[in-house]
């Protein structure tokens, strides 16, 4: 029921369930912020950005600025990922892949179709129609995941770890990842999932309950990064999370051009 359920509520996003499952159960909920395995949002070191081309810097750069998250979703998570990937994205081989990718492809087409028998039935624009109905929600979708997955684990006070030993000590499943205080409306209308560190404890909490998993984990006195979501917050972010050096745990601004 929870693949069946899945995959129809994934095709909102034309987002293949299967692919997605694999890179956020298994991956990053295994192996959050831990260099090598956790590709979401993985800091480069320096000497990483600088062997990078040039034009492939400037890509770093716009990632890693105020307008970034929304393209950096798009880009490395949806077409990379989660859409087709390659072998060298995804080494696993699985025919749930393809079928799944062939679902979303498959309903992307539907939809545009539909745009266009809209349009031509109602002697409306098909650019337009399709911006309105199609381009503009994808784009808020890219930008509203990509911007929450950000802050769930980007913080100038919270770490990345290139060893597994390290990250092991540093029991990061709860202290690298922020928890963002947010108005209760925009709470519960995101299911609490800024709960974040109880979600990652144990994902198989239901979303719920996040609330209350949270709340015992502050009781029991765990060590828990703590931030109220502002605007100030988030620039600050992009200010401070450039490179990282994971020798001294520290962010680092990109070096002069």
């Amino acid at each position: 029921m929870n693949d069946a359920i899945g995959r129809i509520a994934f095709l909102v996003s034309l987002t293949p369930y299967s692919l997605w499952r694999t890179g956020h159960n298994i991956v990053h909920h295994g192996f959050n912020n831990l260099r090598g395995r956790d590709f979401i949002w993985e800091p480069k070191q320096t000497e990483e950005y600088l062997a990078l081309p040039r034009w492939r810097r400037a890509v770093e750069r716009i990632y890693r600025g105020a307008l970034g998250p929304g393209l950096y979703y798009f880009v490395e998570i949806w077409w990379k990922r989660l859409f087709f990937p390659n072998r060298r994205q995804m080494p696993a081989a699985r025919a749930e892949f393809t079928r799944d990718s062939m679902l979303a492809a498959a309903a992307a087409i539907i939809w545009i179709g539909a745009i266009l028998w809209y349009a031509e039935t109602h002697a409306r624009s098909f650019w337009v129609t399709l911006s309105i109905a199609c381009i503009i929600p994808f784009v808020l979708w890219n930008w509203t995941v990509g911007l929450v997955v950000y802050l769930h684990h980007t913080h100038p006070d919270v770490q990345w770890y290139a060893e597994r030993r390290e990250w092991l000590q540093g029991a990061a499943q709860i202290s690298a990842t922020a928890h963002l205080l947010v108005p209760a409306a925009i709470g519960a209308w995101m299911h609490h999932i800024m709960e974040h560190p109880a979600h990652h404890l144990n994902s198989t909490i239901p979303l719920y309950n996040l609330k209350a998993a949270q709340r015992h984990l502050y009781e029991i006195g765990a060590a828990i990064k703590r931030e109220p979501f502002t605007i100030a917050h988030y620039f600050d972010c992009v200010r401070t999370c450039k490179l990282y050096d994971y020798a001294t745990k520290s962010w680092i601004p990109f070096p002069a051009a």
